[in-house]
């Protein structure tokens, strides 16, 4: 039996870790933040090897493994709290129950691949019997959602095959199939210019957070992380974001991080908001002079991005009631995916151009994302082709001979 004490770099901890010759297996103990207090620990954990007391090796439980991955491995992936937090609701609420018994090394990828075809997640839904209502049903999980619990996933067992666990990893080969595309709900330019004239819109305090979302195509996230110091009279820099718990964030992806140009009335409505917290500030005794963040209450707090969305279904399902002019139910979310179709099919705006400006890490995924929206658009841009190389359709040979 082998033994040694080894230092992981992302947690700083010291691991007693111990190597089976029977079944070529690794083993890697509980951390310690003093090596001496490590060494004292692997001992023990020879001694009680030597004496049959523990055994490891094919009796490793994927939970266990998962426990061990989710101390040592899973910090340095998941740098923000939200990431590690979600991480882990997918993993006890999906993972744990189907795998959490089963040795790890008697998983297959066909068992993988059946997890994921199978796998359905809890979504809200319009109810269609109770208007403005919404209801919880099971649907086949998104393509994104899979990838989102195939990561660790795929990341657990890398750990448990460079730990001796594995020969083989299961994940390799497994294919995730996405869900037929479908078109997403958006608005057009005229619901859009619609429901910023609503005065119950102008008048609230989320008319800045919802224009911003409208003509920037941010995320909610990074609208509500958007401090003064990221302002520059025309264009923002985006460098955080924050979660619905009020936390700052790192943003989604590297390229998250970027400039964001400005339109005039969108800037007009961030002058106007500066100068509407100073006279908060001065007005109201127990509210900062000006808070640092951008989008703020009537009492200059920062606003959670949560309300925003809450909000947002209020006013349209108000609006829906009170108003002949009717708007169609989105979630916040698809002001963020109205302005990109817009920009790709009403103006002609370049994929690559788009996916920088929404903050994809590939322009594929700008493509691929917006490719249902391709389809449905495919008729309108043949006849703005045709009017364009011939000025106006040509006639049919057929109404050429009645015409005569």
């Amino acid at each position: 039996m082998k033994g040694s004490v080894q230092q992981k770099k992302s947690t700083g901890k010291w691991y007693p870790v111990i190597y089976d010759k029977e079944t070529k297996k690794h083993k890697w103990g509980k951390g310690f933040t003093s090596r001496r207090v490590a060494e004292a620990e692997l001992r023990k954990l020879l001694n009680a090897y030597d004496d049959g007391k523990i055994k490891y090796g094919k009796n490793e439980t994927f939970e266990a493994v998962y426990s061990d991955w989710v101390e040592m491995i899973a910090p340095e992936l998941y740098k923000s709290a939200t990431q590690m937090i979600c991480m882990k609701g997918n993993m006890q609420k999906h993972v744990i129950p189907v795998f959490g018994d089963i040795e790890i090394d008697r998983i297959e990828t066909k068992d993988l691949q059946r997890f994921f075809y199978k796998l359905k997640v809890d979504k809200w839904i319009d109810d269609e019997t109770n208007l403005g209502k919404k209801k919880l049903v099971k649907l086949p999980a998104s393509a994104a959602t899979k990838k989102k619990i195939y990561s660790p996933l795929n990341s657990i067992f890398k750990s448990a095959k460079k730990w001796g666990l594995l020969d083989v990893n299961p994940c390799d080969d497994v294919e995730l199939k996405s869900p037929a595309l479908q078109q997403k709900d958006t608005w057009s330019s005229d619901d859009i210019f619609y429901f910023f004239s609503l005065e119950s819109v102008q008048t609230s305090d989320y008319y800045l957070p919802f224009l911003i979302l409208a003509t920037t195509g941010m995320r909610r996230s990074e609208a509500c992380g958007l401090k003064w110091s990221d302002f520059h009279d025309t264009y923002v820099l985006l460098n955080q974001g924050v979660d619905q718990y009020g936390n700052e964030t790192d943003l989604k992806t590297n390229g998250s991080h970027r400039r964001i140009d400005l339109m005039g009335l969108t800037i007009s409505a961030i002058n106007e908001q500066k100068k509407k917290q100073q006279l908060i500030g001065q007005s109201i005794v127990t509210a900062p002079n000006i808070c640092k963040y951008i989008i703020t209450d009537s009492f200059n707090n920062p606003i959670n991005p949560s309300v925003i969305s809450k909000n947002f279904r209020k006013m349209i399902i108000r609006n829906n009631k009170e108003n002949e002019r009717k708007l169609p139910q989105i979630p916040l979310k698809n002001l963020r995916h109205s302005f990109a179709t817009m920009l790709i099919y009403e103006e002609s705006v370049n994929i690559k151009v788009v996916s920088e400006v929404l903050g994809h890490a590939r322009t594929s995924t700008t493509q691929n994302f917006y490719q249902a929206s391709a389809v449905s658009m495919h008729s309108s841009a043949v006849t703005k082709l045709e009017s364009t190389i011939f000025n106006k359709p040509l006639e049919k040979p057929l109404e050429a001979q009645k015409k005569a």
